[in-house]
């Protein structure tokens, strides 16, 4: 048991590790990073039903072969 709590501690942790590292990944150049940033305070202004649509959009253009 105590193993099992050890290894769900790590993944746990990577996986934090990995959230917080993401934002220096994101986007590259400043102007990528700005443009995100723009398109969150957008998003975040939708309403609910709104941001389910975006999602699904989102999501549906990525199954789309490019």
């Amino acid at each position: 048991m105590q193993c099992l709590r050890q290894t769900l501690h790590s993944r746990q942790g990577n996986s934090q590790k990995r959230l917080a590292h993401a934002k220096d990944k994101i986007g590259g150049s400043p102007a990528a990073q700005n443009g995100m940033k723009a398109i969150v305070e957008i998003y975040n202004t939708l309403s609910a039903e709104n941001k389910k649509r975006v999602l699904a959009d989102l999501a549906s253009a990525e199954q789309e072969p490019s």
